[in-house]
C-alpha cells in the first residue's frame, strides 16, 4: 500500500510523467478495479491460475499474435491453460500485425493445436481471417479493435472527470517514427490549415529528463484529451488513427510498410476512409486535407460492428 501511495504522489510531478508505469498504473488503479498483480514468470502465472480458478480466458488484442513481437507465442494461444474441463477459451480482435505468415514450422503446429481448442476465434484484421484459415485451420471472425467497443462519451467522461489541462494547439502530431518525408506532410497540413501544432510522443532515453520537465509524457487522460482537443490529426499510429475516428477528428494516417499496413488498411477500408492513408507526401493534396468526412456514416458503421463484437463475446462467454 505504501508503494502505491508513493507512486500516486509521484504521478503528479511532471518529471515522473516520463515513466509509462506511473501513467498507466495510475489510470489502471482508478478505472480497472479487479486485476491480478503483474506477471513476469511462468511460475507466477501458474500460481495465479491455481489460486483464482478462472472460468474463462479472452486473448486479445493489439498484435498479440505477431510472432516477431512475442517473447513466447504459445502463451498467446493459452498454452498455460492445461485444464481440459469446460473452461472457456476465446480470442477477441487478436492481431497478427502483418498479412504474411511469420511463424516457424514448429510454432505453427503448436499454435494450430492450441487454437483449435478455442470456443471462438476473433481477429482484428481481414487478413487475419485468411491467416487463421490457411495456417491454423480455423474459421475466424473479424471484429473491431476493443477500444472501439466503448463510445466517444465514455472517453469524454474520463477526460472531464480527470480535469486535465487543455492542449496547447489545434493540429495534433502523434508521430512515432519521424522522417523528413513525414515532416513534409506535416508542413503541408500546417500551411493549408494554419493551425498551431502540438505533439504527444515518447522520446529516447537521452532526452527523457529534458522533456519530462516540459511535461511531455502524458497521462492516459491527457493522451485522450490531446485527440479530443484537436481540429486535425496527423499520425502514424494505429491507435492514434482509431482515436481520431472515435472523436470524429479529420486526420491523415501515415502508413509504414516496415511496421505493417494491414492494421490500417483493414480498419480504414471497412469505414470507407482508406483515402486518408498515405505513405509519401505526394499523396497529400489540398483537396484531401480539406475534404469533409461523413462522420454520421462512419459512426453508423462503427455502431453496427460494435454490436456484432459485443454479441460475439456474450455468446462465446455465456
Amino acid at each position: 500500500m505504501l508503494k502505491w501511495k508513493t507512486m500516486r504522489a509521484l504521478s503528479y510531478l511532471p518529471i515522473f510523467r516520463v515513466l509509462p508505469l506511473v501513467s498507466v498504473e495510475t489510470f489502471k488503479r482508478k478505472y480497472i478495479k479487479d486485476f491480478t498483480k503483474d506477471i513476469y514468470t511462468d511460475q507466477a502465472l501458474k500460481n495465479v491460475i491455481d489460486r483464482e480458478r478462472f472460468r474463462g480466458y479472452v486473448v486479445g488484442s493489439d498484435q498479440i499474435w505477431n510472432y516477431t513481437a512475442a517473447p513466447q507465442i504459445t502463451d498467446a494461444f493459452l498454452s498455460f491453460v492445461t485444464d481440459k474441463s469446460d473452461i472457456k477459451r476465446v480470442s477477441y480482435a487478436a492481431s497478427f500485425g502483418r498479412e504474411q505468415w511469420k511463424y516457424p514450422e514448429t510454432e505453427t503446429k503448436e499454435c494450430k493445436n492450441l487454437v483449435q481448442q478455442f470456443d471462438g476465434v476473433s481477429v482484428r484484421e481481414k487478413s487475419g481471417v485468411t491467416l487463421c484459415k490457411d495456417f491454423l485451420g480455423v474459421d475466424a471472425n473479424h471484429h473491431l479493435d476493443p477500444t472501439m467497443l466503448l463510445s466517444k462519451e465514455d472517453y469524454i467522461d474520463i477526460i472531464e472527470s480527470s480535469k486535465v489541462a487543455p492542449s496547447n494547439g489545434k493540429l495534433l502530431l502523434y508521430i512515432l517514427d519521424a522522417t523528413e518525408e513525414r515532416q513534409k506532410i506535416v508542413n503541408a497540413v500546417q500551411k493549408e490549415l494554419n493551425l498551431e501544432p502540438y505533439g504527444i510522443r515518447q522520446f529516447k532515453k537521452i532526452k527523457i529528463l529534458k522533456n519530462a520537465l516540459k511535461g511531455i509524457y502524458p497521462s492516459v487522460q491527457q493522451w485522450l484529451k490531446s485527440f479530443y482537443d484537436a481540429e486535425f490529426v496527423v499520425t502514424d499510429s494505429f491507435h492514434g488513427t482509431i482515436f481520431s475516428i472515435i472523436f470524429n477528428k479529420p486526420f491523415i494516417s501515415l502508413g509504414n510498410k516496415e511496421r505493417g499496413m494491414a492494421r490500417f488498411e483493414s480498419l480504414l477500408s471497412d469505414l470507407g476512409l482508406l483515402s486518408r492513408l498515405v505513405t509519401v507526401s505526394d499523396q497529400v493534396t489540398v483537396e484531401m486535407i480539406r475534404q469533409e468526412i461523413d462522420w454520421d456514416l462512419v459512426d453508423a458503421k462503427i455502431a453496427k460492428a460494435k454490436d456484432v463484437g459485443i454479441d460475439y463475446l456474450n455468446e462465446k462467454l455465456k
